[in-house]
């Protein structure tokens, strides 16, 4: 772990040491000190920080630097890679299908670009079109 890190992943929630220091339940001090490499945090508090900053553990790990313009904004996520089987199939991660409420039998609408795919959850995606398109039969009527 290089001192780099947890403040690059600091400095891209815009969040103080102070913030820090209270979200995980430790001094701004031993904050600093593992930002500066003074010292490093033991493993439950390098859990703390990789789910505070919703990224693995080895992303929090081993991240260097130069990296920091690839870390997902406040609000976006970063779930890992995923394996595409032989039919074609995914598994999405708990984390993932927890937070969207995502469960068997639901349904996903796959979207994509020239860069890549997305998978919304059909009802946040249907529900704004379903609205839209009564105001334009309301106001046909």
């Amino acid at each position: 772990m290089s001192e780099i890190n947890l403040a690059d992943f600091r400095n891209k929630h815009n969040w103080t040491i102070e913030e820090i220091a209270e979200k995980i339940g430790v001094s701004r001090q031993a904050i600093a000190k593992w930002e500066n490499g003074a010292s490093l945090p033991d493993i439950i508090n390098c859990a703390k920080l990789a789910n505070l900053y919703d990224v693995p553990i080895d992303e929090l790990l081993y991240f260097n630097g130069e990296e920091a313009s690839k870390l997902p904004e406040k609000g976006k996520h970063y779930f890992g890679t995923i394996k595409i089987n032989e039919k074609g199939q995914i598994t999405l991660p708990p984390k993932a299908r927890e937070m969207y409420k995502i469960s068997t039998h639901n349904k996903v609408v796959l979207l994509g670009n020239e860069i890549g795919l997305a998978l919304i959850p059909e009802n946040l995606f249907m529900s704004p079109l379903k609205k839209m398109m009564q105001k334009l039969w309301s106001s046909h009527k």
